[in-house]
């Protein structure tokens, strides 16, 4: 759901969740899956003075100590809820800004005449700015947002727990990564940083492994960029 800036409250919650259960009477010939399970998945979502924030747990019976651990819970940021909130907000803003505008327009051509050229100069100035910051906002209504909902708007992507972060086919590429996973760009700069823990260690199977991935570069990932990645795997023998 999408709540207005005008209907914002200092805190909003709601969720969503599914659930599955397989029975059988029969063991799959060569198959590990369990003949009986459940699945469950849990979303809620809280909006804390405007920041969302969306928490992820999935629980299922399927886990067992000779794997790895399917389950997960993490915590994301919810950058699309910002964007419409900063869409909301980018229309009033700019609605206010075009009739500020139309103001000035009316007063220099009425007054053009009787108006020292300094005083025409300031109106000239006033207008360019009004045009220039309704383009600005018309590009990144997100970018204009105040208070605490400006600075998480900067983020793409902030999650702590399981996360599964994408950056390039032969670096990181989905991996699971239980830890930080975040995306940040703002204005022109952009960084980008996911690590901890990739793989649990299980007796006589696997060792445990740390994973480290980052970006850092100019320009957008949807945009003409450059930008530095780097990884590093480490196993705990």
């Amino acid at each position: 759901p999408f709540i207005s800036p005008s209907e914002q409250k200092a805190f909003e919650f709601f969720a969503s969740y599914s659930a599955d259960y397989q029975y059988s009477n029969l063991q799959g010939i060569g198959s590990e899956i369990p003949r009986n399970f459940l699945n469950l998945r849990v979303d809620p979502t809280m909006v804390i003075y405007g920041v969302p924030l969306t928490f992820s747990l999935f629980y299922s019976t399927q886990q067992e100590d000779r794997f790895q651990n399917i389950n997960s819970l993490a915590i994301f940021l919810d950058p699309g809820y910002l964007r419409k909130v900063g869409e909301e907000k980018a229309i009033e803003r700019i609605s206010e800004l075009k009739n500020e505008l139309s103001k000035k327009q009316a007063e220099l051509e009425s007054r053009k005449d009787n108006l020292s050229p300094e005083e025409i100069e300031k109106l000239n100035d006033e207008i360019n700015a009004a045009s220039d910051e309704i383009e600005s906002i018309r590009k990144n209504p997100e970018k204009h947002l105040p208070g605490q909902q400006g600075f998480f708007s900067m983020f793409n992507t902030l999650g702590i727990g399981t996360n599964y972060p994408i950056y390039t086919k032969y670096t990181m590429n989905g991996s699971r990564v239980t830890g930080l996973n975040m995306e940040l760009n703002p204005g022109w700069f952009y960084f980008a940083f996911a690590g901890w823990n990739n793989l649990d260690a299980v007796p006589n199977s696997a060792y445990g492994r740390n994973l480290f991935a980052g970006r850092i570069g100019v320009g957008a990932m949807d945009d003409s960029h450059f930008h530095i990645t780097g990884m590093k795997g480490m196993d705990d023998q």
